[in-house]
């Protein structure tokens, strides 16, 4: 598979500046919809992967199988020389995620042309934004091409704390097998999300002598906290 270039955030002034970039955020808002923010798992954040050219393959020649991201939104940029380029495309499969995984069960992993979508970088520097969380996803192996495939990935969150984490910490711990930093960067996820909740409802909710329902706003950021615990 990709070697992967991880904890840019910590390590770079320059990579903090572009995810943090008001413009960018301003804009791919506008692509997603919703205000965001980088992924707070800021060692992934953003990272840098490298595509080796290679006849090495995970499976029937793709270096990264079929999969969804356990971040709501991934914005990712080739930043290498992609002239004459062969492979290093992006494929998806055109249903949604748990449609897409039936269908790769089924055929047996021979997902035929037709319900598949490739996409290609048009130049270098070219970004796809996707939500990655949502589609099924794969890269095909580097035939050919002037230099390794260097792809920048980073990593966005709901700026809206009400909106349904992705994050999965298993997937996170996985990657981190060196670092061992997984567990508090969720941590931390979830902290700063029901910390942003409790605001909120300091904030917004009326005054009432509704018990119950103060309760039930009560337990509901209990409920996510006690499954992010466990």
């Amino acid at each position: 598979r990709n070697v992967e270039l991880r904890g840019l955030y910590y390590r770079s002034k320059f990579i903090r500046s572009v995810v943090t970039d008001p413009t960018l955020l301003s804009f791919l808002a506008n692509l997603a919809g919703e205000p965001l923010y980088p992924h707070f798992l800021l060692m992934d954040a953003a990272s840098v992967n490298f595509g080796k050219v290679t006849n090495d393959t995970v499976i029937e020649g793709v270096v990264d199988p079929w999969h969804f991201d356990s971040v709501a939104y991934v914005g990712v940029s080739l930043i290498s020389d992609i002239e004459g380029m062969v492979g290093g495309e992006l494929q998806v499969v055109k249903r949604r995620r748990k449609e897409a995984l039936s269908l790769i069960y089924k055929t047996k992993n021979k997902v035929a042309e037709k319900d598949l979508l490739n996409v290609k970088y048009a130049r270098s520097g070219n970004c796809i934004f996707v939500q990655g969380s949502e589609m099924v996803h794969r890269v095909t192996r580097v035939i050919s091409a002037a230099e390794p495939r260097l792809s920048l990935v980073m990593a966005f969150q709901p700026a809206n704390v009400f909106q349904p984490d992705k994050s999965v910490l298993d997937t996170w711990r996985n990657f981190d097998k060196v670092d061992g930093t997984a567990d508090f960067e969720y941590f931390r996820v979830k902290a700063h999300m029901m910390s942003g909740a409790l605001h909120s409802l300091v904030q917004t909710e009326e005054p009432t002598r509704d018990g119950h329902r103060l309760a039930r706003r009560l337990r509901a950021i209990t409920a996510e906290l006690e499954r992010a615990a466990s």
